[in-house]
């Protein structure tokens, strides 16, 4: 995700983040690593906070991939 190169370039923690928007830091991790799909709700504040679009933020291409119950990657 893009998120995260942003987050770097503006010198911003995932903390940070995540006390702006309103979420826990374990949320925000999850996000990071794959483990939970970001929210709408989620997206749009980042977009705010960041002063960036959601689209470029979330790029539908650069989604990690999802996690089946079983730890395989599913596709």
């Amino acid at each position: 995700m893009k998120l995260w190169e942003v987050l770097k370039h503006q010198d911003r923690t995932p903390a940070w983040l995540a006390r702006k928007v309103g979420v826990s830091k374990q949320y925000v991790y999850l996000v990071q690593q794959g483990k939970s799909p970001p929210s709408k709700r989620f997206k749009k504040l980042c977009a705010l906070v960041l002063h960036q679009s959601e689209e470029e933020l979330f790029p539908p291409n650069a989604d990690p991939p999802q996690r089946s119950g079983n730890g395989a990657e599913s596709r």
